[in-house]
């Protein structure tokens, strides 16, 4: 389960050094989704190159905009519906949980 963290204050887009064309593509992913065309991002790497850093700038700059965090532990990938599990545990923090749960 993963628990909701309060992201530090934005420290202005030029201290974040080298990840302007991604953070370009989230930006314009996240137009398209509130001009209600729906998006989806698939954030890849490998360990430690930054994907979590890059998210919560993002994170950061987004306006009211309920976000729901799960990990893609691999020691969770033999669970049934982990990821989903954490997902809504996520969003029933927020009060946008669904109904029932």
């Amino acid at each position: 389960m993963t628990s909701e963290r309060k992201l530090p204050a934005a420290t202005g887009r030029g201290m974040f050094v080298g990840r302007s064309r991604e953070l370009a593509l989230l930006e314009a992913a996240a137009a398209a989704a509130r001009r209600g065309q729906p998006q989806v991002v698939s954030i890849e790497g490998e360990a430690g190159i930054g994907k979590s850093s890059l998210l919560e700038r993002f994170a950061q700059e987004l306006e009211s905009a309920g976000i729901v965090r799960a990990s893609g532990d691999e020691a969770e990938s033999l669970l049934p519906y982990a990821v989903i599990s954490q997902l809504v545990a996520s969003a029933r923090e927020m009060g946008d949980g669904p109904p029932g749960c």
